[in-house]
Protein backbone atom coordinates (compact mmCIF):
# COMPACT_ATOMS: atom_id res chain seq x y z
CA UNK A 1 0.00 0.00 0.00
CA UNK A 2 2.74 2.18 0.51
CA UNK A 3 4.30 2.21 -2.74
CA UNK A 4 0.71 2.81 -4.33
CA UNK A 5 0.61 5.48 -1.88
CA UNK A 6 3.60 6.87 -3.36
CA UNK A 7 3.09 6.26 -7.24
CA UNK A 8 -0.28 8.48 -7.07
CA UNK A 9 1.19 10.88 -4.31
CA UNK A 10 1.86 13.79 -6.52
CA UNK A 11 4.47 15.00 -3.97
CA UNK A 12 6.77 12.37 -4.68
CA UNK A 13 10.48 13.04 -3.90
CA UNK A 14 12.29 13.57 -7.09
CA UNK A 15 10.19 10.02 -9.14
CA UNK A 16 8.63 10.64 -12.19
CA UNK A 17 5.75 8.24 -13.07
CA UNK A 18 3.20 8.17 -16.00
CA UNK A 19 -0.52 8.42 -16.35
CA UNK A 20 -0.95 4.83 -16.83
CA UNK A 21 1.20 3.82 -14.04
CA UNK A 22 -0.43 6.23 -11.49
CA UNK A 23 -3.71 5.33 -12.77
CA UNK A 24 -3.18 1.70 -12.24
CA UNK A 25 -1.75 2.05 -8.77
CA UNK A 26 -4.91 4.29 -7.43
CA UNK A 27 -7.00 1.48 -9.31
CA UNK A 28 -5.03 -1.36 -7.10
CA UNK A 29 -4.84 0.42 -3.95
CA UNK A 30 -8.63 1.05 -3.86
CA UNK A 31 -9.42 -2.61 -4.59
CA UNK A 32 -6.99 -3.42 -1.82
CA UNK A 33 -7.98 -1.24 0.90
CA UNK A 34 -12.01 -2.22 0.57
CA UNK A 35 -13.19 -4.21 3.67
CA UNK A 36 -14.32 -7.26 1.28
CA UNK A 37 -10.72 -7.85 -0.22
CA UNK A 38 -9.29 -7.44 3.46
CA UNK A 39 -11.70 -9.85 4.66
CA UNK A 40 -11.10 -12.59 2.11
CA UNK A 41 -7.24 -11.94 2.41
CA UNK A 42 -7.27 -12.64 6.06
CA UNK A 43 -9.04 -15.85 5.96
CA UNK A 44 -7.23 -17.13 3.04
CA UNK A 45 -3.96 -16.65 4.72
CA UNK A 46 -5.65 -18.29 8.14
CA UNK A 47 -6.73 -21.16 5.84
CA UNK A 48 -3.75 -21.73 3.72
CA UNK A 49 -1.38 -22.09 6.51
CA UNK A 50 -2.89 -25.43 7.64
CA UNK A 51 -2.12 -26.87 4.20
CA UNK A 52 0.55 -25.35 3.17
CA UNK A 53 3.16 -28.23 4.41
CA UNK A 54 0.62 -30.46 2.78
CA UNK A 55 1.28 -28.64 -0.76
CA UNK A 56 5.02 -29.13 -0.80
CA UNK A 57 4.95 -32.49 0.26
CA UNK A 58 2.86 -33.08 -2.73
CA UNK A 59 4.70 -31.94 -5.22
CA UNK A 60 8.16 -33.85 -3.67
CA UNK A 61 8.72 -37.26 -3.63
CA UNK A 62 7.24 -40.25 -3.60
CA UNK A 63 7.81 -41.21 0.14
CA UNK A 64 6.48 -37.46 0.50
CA UNK A 65 3.35 -38.22 -1.27
CA UNK A 66 2.69 -41.28 0.50
CA UNK A 67 3.37 -39.34 3.82
CA UNK A 68 0.91 -36.24 2.52
CA UNK A 69 -1.81 -38.34 1.95
CA UNK A 70 -1.69 -40.15 5.14
CA UNK A 71 -1.84 -36.47 7.04
CA UNK A 72 -4.97 -35.32 4.69
CA UNK A 73 -7.57 -36.70 6.98
CA UNK A 74 -5.69 -35.11 10.11
CA UNK A 75 -6.51 -31.33 7.87
CA UNK A 76 -9.56 -32.50 6.99
CA UNK A 77 -10.81 -33.34 10.58
CA UNK A 78 -9.23 -29.83 11.81
CA UNK A 79 -11.58 -27.91 9.39
CA UNK A 80 -14.52 -29.57 10.12
CA UNK A 81 -14.06 -28.96 13.79
CA UNK A 82 -13.37 -25.06 12.95
CA UNK A 83 -16.67 -25.31 10.95
CA UNK A 84 -18.14 -26.45 13.92
CA UNK A 85 -16.65 -23.26 15.92
CA UNK A 86 -16.52 -20.80 13.43
CA UNK A 87 -18.07 -18.20 15.87
CA UNK A 88 -15.36 -19.03 18.19
CA UNK A 89 -12.42 -19.33 15.14
CA UNK A 90 -13.47 -16.21 13.37
CA UNK A 91 -13.90 -14.06 16.57
CA UNK A 92 -10.15 -15.03 18.12
CA UNK A 93 -8.24 -15.85 15.43
CA UNK A 94 -9.19 -13.68 12.34
CA UNK A 95 -11.35 -10.67 13.20
CA UNK A 96 -8.60 -8.92 15.11
CA UNK A 97 -6.46 -9.39 12.43
CA UNK A 98 -8.75 -7.82 9.75
CA UNK A 99 -9.49 -5.09 12.35
CA UNK A 100 -5.85 -4.55 12.61
CA UNK A 101 -5.02 -4.69 8.22
CA UNK A 102 -7.89 -2.24 8.14
CA UNK A 103 -6.29 0.40 10.55
CA UNK A 104 -2.78 0.11 8.59
CA UNK A 105 -5.23 0.68 5.48
CA UNK A 106 -7.11 3.85 7.25
CA UNK A 107 -10.43 2.34 6.04
CA UNK A 108 -13.45 0.89 8.47
CA UNK A 109 -14.58 -2.23 8.32
CA UNK A 110 -17.83 -2.34 7.90
CA UNK A 111 -21.16 -4.15 6.32
CA UNK A 112 -22.11 -3.16 2.82
CA UNK A 113 -25.08 -2.58 1.54
CA UNK A 114 -27.84 -4.88 1.41
CA UNK A 115 -31.45 -4.87 -0.01
CA UNK A 116 -33.71 -7.43 -0.76
CA UNK A 117 -32.60 -9.42 -3.53
CA UNK A 118 -29.05 -9.03 -4.54
CA UNK A 119 -26.95 -11.14 -7.15
CA UNK A 120 -23.75 -9.67 -7.11
CA UNK A 121 -22.30 -10.32 -3.86
CA UNK A 122 -23.60 -12.24 -0.44
CA UNK A 123 -26.68 -11.11 0.67
CA UNK A 124 -27.01 -13.01 3.71
CA UNK A 125 -27.92 -11.43 7.36
CA UNK A 126 -25.37 -9.87 9.74
CA UNK A 127 -26.28 -6.66 11.94
CA UNK A 128 -22.36 -6.60 12.96
CA UNK A 129 -19.14 -6.66 10.47
CA UNK A 130 -17.98 -9.51 12.51
CA UNK A 131 -21.19 -10.99 12.02
CA UNK A 132 -21.57 -10.50 8.47
CA UNK A 133 -18.18 -11.59 7.36
CA UNK A 134 -17.89 -14.45 9.23
CA UNK A 135 -21.50 -15.65 7.41
CA UNK A 136 -20.60 -13.84 4.09
CA UNK A 137 -16.77 -14.96 3.56
CA UNK A 138 -15.41 -17.11 6.29
CA UNK A 139 -18.13 -20.11 6.35
CA UNK A 140 -18.49 -20.21 2.27
CA UNK A 141 -14.80 -20.55 2.00
CA UNK A 142 -14.23 -22.76 4.75
CA UNK A 143 -17.14 -25.19 3.59
CA UNK A 144 -15.74 -24.77 -0.41
CA UNK A 145 -11.97 -26.05 1.38
CA UNK A 146 -13.43 -29.53 2.95
CA UNK A 147 -15.74 -30.18 -0.06
CA UNK A 148 -13.15 -29.70 -2.67
CA UNK A 149 -10.53 -31.84 -0.27
CA UNK A 150 -13.37 -34.69 -0.33
CA UNK A 151 -13.37 -34.69 -3.62
CA UNK A 152 -9.82 -34.37 -4.44
CA UNK A 153 -8.16 -37.08 -2.27
CA UNK A 154 -10.82 -39.54 -2.78
CA UNK A 155 -10.47 -43.02 -1.74
CA UNK A 156 -9.49 -44.56 -4.81
CA UNK A 157 -6.89 -41.44 -5.04
CA UNK A 158 -5.57 -43.03 -1.57
CA UNK A 159 -5.57 -46.43 -2.86
CA UNK A 160 -3.74 -45.46 -6.04
CA UNK A 161 -1.49 -43.44 -3.59
CA UNK A 162 -0.61 -46.81 -1.38
CA UNK A 163 0.60 -48.23 -4.86
CA UNK A 164 4.16 -46.35 -4.09
CA UNK A 165 4.85 -47.54 -1.18
CA UNK A 166 6.10 -50.85 -4.02
CA UNK A 167 8.66 -48.66 -5.04
CA UNK A 168 11.78 -50.19 -2.95
CA UNK A 169 13.05 -46.91 -1.10
CA UNK A 170 8.99 -46.86 0.18
CA UNK A 171 9.01 -50.19 1.61
CA UNK A 172 8.85 -49.50 5.25
CA UNK A 173 5.91 -47.50 4.75
CA UNK A 174 3.87 -50.58 2.81
CA UNK A 175 1.49 -52.13 5.56
CA UNK A 176 -0.77 -55.27 5.53
CA UNK A 177 -3.54 -53.06 5.18
CA UNK A 178 -1.94 -51.09 1.97
CA UNK A 179 -1.20 -54.72 0.29
CA UNK A 180 -4.79 -55.68 1.23
CA UNK A 181 -6.11 -52.45 -0.29
CA UNK A 182 -4.12 -53.10 -3.26
CA UNK A 183 -5.14 -56.40 -3.49
CA UNK A 184 -8.99 -55.79 -3.53
CA UNK A 185 -8.98 -52.74 -6.13
CA UNK A 186 -6.79 -54.37 -8.96
CA UNK A 187 -7.31 -57.97 -8.38
CA UNK A 188 -9.15 -57.83 -12.05
CA UNK A 189 -5.78 -56.99 -13.72
CA UNK A 190 -3.18 -58.93 -11.32
CA UNK A 191 -2.26 -62.00 -13.35
CA UNK A 192 -1.20 -64.36 -10.52
CA UNK A 193 -3.62 -62.32 -7.97
CA UNK A 194 -3.39 -65.63 -5.72
CA UNK A 195 0.09 -65.58 -5.06
CA UNK A 196 0.02 -61.41 -4.58
CA UNK A 197 1.44 -62.03 -0.66
CA UNK A 198 4.18 -64.07 -1.31
CA UNK A 199 5.28 -61.61 -3.81
CA UNK A 200 5.28 -58.83 -1.83
CA UNK A 201 6.71 -60.77 1.14
CA UNK A 202 9.74 -61.87 -1.76
CA UNK A 203 10.08 -58.12 -3.12
CA UNK A 204 10.55 -57.03 0.58
CA UNK A 205 13.34 -59.43 1.21
CA UNK A 206 14.94 -58.67 -2.21
CA UNK A 207 15.50 -55.10 -1.51
CA UNK A 208 16.82 -55.54 2.18
CA UNK A 209 20.14 -54.35 2.52
CA UNK A 210 20.30 -52.66 -0.83
CA UNK A 211 22.20 -49.48 -1.38
CA UNK A 212 20.15 -46.82 -2.82
CA UNK A 213 17.08 -48.40 -3.94
CA UNK A 214 14.93 -46.97 -6.29
CA UNK A 215 12.44 -44.43 -5.11
CA UNK A 216 10.40 -44.02 -8.61
CA UNK A 217 8.14 -46.18 -10.24
CA UNK A 218 10.11 -45.67 -13.47
CA UNK A 219 13.65 -46.57 -11.91
CA UNK A 220 11.80 -49.61 -10.18
CA UNK A 221 10.30 -51.25 -13.73
CA UNK A 222 14.03 -51.06 -15.06
CA UNK A 223 15.38 -52.63 -11.91
CA UNK A 224 12.91 -55.49 -11.23
CA UNK A 225 12.93 -58.99 -13.00
CA UNK A 226 9.19 -59.02 -14.14
CA UNK A 227 8.94 -62.60 -14.77
CA UNK A 228 9.72 -63.51 -10.88
CA UNK A 229 7.09 -60.67 -9.76
CA UNK A 230 4.32 -60.49 -12.50
CA UNK A 231 1.74 -58.87 -10.25
CA UNK A 232 3.88 -55.90 -9.16
CA UNK A 233 5.28 -55.69 -12.45
CA UNK A 234 1.54 -54.61 -13.72
CA UNK A 235 0.94 -52.50 -10.60
CA UNK A 236 3.27 -50.60 -10.90
CA UNK A 237 2.67 -49.97 -15.13
CA UNK A 238 -0.72 -49.25 -14.17
CA UNK A 239 0.15 -46.88 -11.75
CA UNK A 240 2.86 -45.19 -13.82
CA UNK A 241 0.11 -44.02 -16.37
CA UNK A 242 -1.85 -42.37 -13.36
CA UNK A 243 -1.69 -38.68 -12.43
CA UNK A 244 -1.92 -39.19 -8.47
CA UNK A 245 -1.27 -35.51 -8.06
CA UNK A 246 -1.80 -32.67 -10.25
CA UNK A 247 0.99 -30.83 -9.54
CA UNK A 248 2.84 -31.73 -12.37
CA UNK A 249 0.76 -30.49 -14.44
CA UNK A 250 0.90 -27.03 -12.33
CA UNK A 251 4.42 -27.00 -12.60
CA UNK A 252 3.63 -27.49 -16.90
CA UNK A 253 1.20 -24.44 -16.49
CA UNK A 254 3.14 -21.85 -15.32
CA UNK A 255 6.25 -22.17 -17.05
CA UNK A 256 3.93 -22.08 -20.30
CA UNK A 257 4.49 -17.94 -19.92
CA UNK A 258 8.33 -17.94 -19.21
CA UNK A 259 8.66 -20.39 -22.15
CA UNK A 260 6.24 -19.27 -24.85
CA UNK A 261 7.41 -15.76 -25.31
CA UNK A 262 6.67 -13.02 -27.92
CA UNK A 263 10.20 -13.95 -29.47
CA UNK A 264 9.32 -17.30 -29.25
CA UNK A 265 5.76 -17.55 -30.67
CA UNK A 266 7.07 -19.31 -33.56
CA UNK A 267 8.69 -22.11 -32.85
CA UNK A 268 7.07 -25.93 -33.09
CA UNK A 269 5.78 -27.77 -30.52
CA UNK A 270 8.87 -30.69 -29.89
CA UNK A 271 11.18 -27.92 -29.57
CA UNK A 272 8.58 -26.16 -27.30
CA UNK A 273 7.94 -29.25 -25.25
CA UNK A 274 11.70 -29.98 -24.81
CA UNK A 275 12.33 -26.49 -23.39
CA UNK A 276 9.17 -27.14 -20.91
CA UNK A 277 10.73 -30.12 -19.81
CA UNK A 278 14.02 -28.60 -19.41
CA UNK A 279 12.79 -26.20 -17.33
CA UNK A 280 10.63 -28.26 -15.02
CA UNK A 281 13.18 -30.91 -14.84
CA UNK A 282 16.26 -28.43 -13.51
CA UNK A 283 17.29 -31.30 -11.39
CA UNK A 284 18.63 -33.40 -13.77
CA UNK A 285 22.00 -32.55 -15.25
CA UNK A 286 22.41 -32.23 -18.64
CA UNK A 287 25.75 -33.33 -20.69
CA UNK A 288 26.41 -30.56 -23.11
CA UNK A 289 29.37 -32.19 -24.56
CA UNK A 290 27.37 -35.28 -25.46
CA UNK A 291 24.13 -32.47 -27.18
CA UNK A 292 26.88 -30.74 -29.31
CA UNK A 293 28.18 -34.29 -30.35
CA UNK A 294 24.60 -35.72 -31.21
CA UNK A 295 23.93 -32.57 -32.61
CA UNK A 296 27.38 -32.41 -34.27
CA UNK A 297 26.28 -36.16 -35.62
CA UNK A 298 23.37 -35.02 -37.59
CA UNK A 299 24.18 -32.15 -39.10
CA UNK A 300 27.95 -32.78 -40.50
CA UNK A 301 27.83 -30.24 -42.84
CA UNK A 302 26.52 -27.08 -40.82
CA UNK A 303 29.42 -26.12 -39.15
CA UNK A 304 33.00 -27.50 -38.22
CA UNK A 305 33.02 -28.28 -34.71
CA UNK A 306 36.86 -28.38 -33.62
CA UNK A 307 38.16 -27.47 -30.56
CA UNK A 308 40.22 -24.17 -30.68
CA UNK A 309 43.31 -25.76 -29.15
CA UNK A 310 43.74 -29.28 -30.34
Amino acid sequence: MECFEEIRSKNNSGMKWDAKNVTDANGLLCQITTSSFIVAFKCAKYLFGYTSALAVMLQGTTMDVIKAYQEIQLIIDTFKDMRNKAEEKFKNCIFPDILKMGRVANIEISVPRRCGQQTLRANVHGDTPKTYWRRAVFIPYLDGIISQMRIRFCQLSSTVVRGLGLCPANLQLLSDDSVAALKSHYKDDLPCVYSFEHEIELWKRKWVGVDDPPSSIQETLEAMNEKLFPNIAMLLRILHIIPVTSAAVERSNSSLKLIKTPLRSTMTEERFNALILLHIHRDIRVDVGAVIDKFAGKHPRRMLLLHPLS
